[in-house]
């Protein structure tokens, strides 16, 4: 359990402390972890409310947690879309392709299809070219040559 919640806390830390970062790369693991820790949060902050409204030390729950929901995806708004065009990046697709939320009703099916493709390997996530892959995949090429030369 604690290795868990430590993972949650490094996966949030990272969302937050990249927020303004809309250079780099985003693999798929961490975007997909990032976004099931915005989840959890939301689903912890619709028990508290209910939690409160049981406890009567609140009036109305559902307008506590709407409001709570509004004011969190407000804050989200920027470091989600930092973390969704390094996403692109990675992807080494254009950042207009995030207009398919704005343009399309249910644009986000196709962004969340587009966001599961796997991440090239030739590109690590800090942007480095992967060397250890391409000197593999050298290696192996070179090998298929001779076995043809071979033959």
């Amino acid at each position: 359990m604690r290795k868990i919640l430590e993972a949650f806390w490094e996966i949030n830390k990272e969302f937050w402390i990249n927020g303004l970062n809309f250079e780099g790369k985003e693999t798929r693991k961490n975007y997909w972890l990032t976004e099931l820790c915005h989840l959890v949060m939301l689903y912890i902050f619709f028990l508290l409310s209910m939690y409160f409204f049981a406890l009567k030390w609140i009036n109305n729950a559902v307008d506590f947690f709407q409001y709570g929901i509004e004011i969190y995806f407000l804050v989200c708004i920027i470091p989600k879309l930092a973390q969704q065009t390094r996403r692109l990046n990675a992807l080494k697709l254009s950042k207009w392709i995030l207009l398919i939320n704005i343009l399309f009703i249910f644009g986000w099916p196709i962004l969340a299809i587009i966001y599961l493709l796997p991440t090239p390997m030739d590109i690590k996530t800090d942007g480095t070219p992967n060397i250890e892959k391409s000197i593999e995949t050298n290696v192996t090429t070179k090998k298929k040559n001779k076995k043809k030369k071979e033959q």
